[in-house]
């Protein structure tokens, strides 16, 4: 799997619980979101 694959999927991803959770640092779904943007942060510095 290519970077660029990985993070399209991350994307929507985020689009996808951004939809469905609200902006609450507690919520599920924001703490996933939070996750994502680090693990996408974390590619970008190895990239």
């Amino acid at each position: 799997m290519s970077q660029m694959y990985i993070h399209f999927l991350l994307c929507v991803l985020l689009f996808l619980l951004g939809k469905d959770g609200g902006d609450n640092a507690t919520h599920p779904y924001a703490i996933a979101k939070y996750n994502m943007m680090k693990l996408l942060y974390d590619l970008d510095k190895k990239g």
